[in-house]
């Protein structure tokens, strides 16, 4: 019965090197805190200067990613008060550079 139990505890950690050793580190990389604050800042903005007339202009969803070693992209969606206060949506892309801290790129769809 112990010879059994050394076999399979020293399974234990072959079985977890191997899974380790596929990790990739580029699935897992931290996206900049201030990235999508900016980007949604930026959208904000274009709206406003595209729709002067527009309300409550508000990004109600995003998704940032890792582009290279000092850029984030971000894509998202918001909404704002158009004309006879009618909910309007659009969708925006913008991308961040990490370093000098500014937005780049700023694309609206309305």
């Amino acid at each position: 019965m112990r010879a059994l139990w050394v076999v399979s505890a020293l399974s234990v950690p072959m079985t977890a090197w191997a899974q380790w050793s596929s990790f990739d580190a580029r699935d897992h990389q931290v996206v900049d805190p201030f990235a999508v604050g900016a980007c949604s800042d930026a959208a904000n903005q274009e709206v406003r200067s595209r729709m002067p007339s527009a309300g409550s202009v508000k990004v109600t969803h995003t998704s940032a990613s890792v582009s290279g070693e000092n850029r984030v992209d971000v894509a998202g969606e918001g909404s704002f008060a158009g004309a006879g206060s009618q909910a309007q949506t659009f969708t925006f892309r913008c991308t961040y550079d990490v370093k000098s801290r500014t937005t780049s790129g700023v694309t609206v769809l309305l």
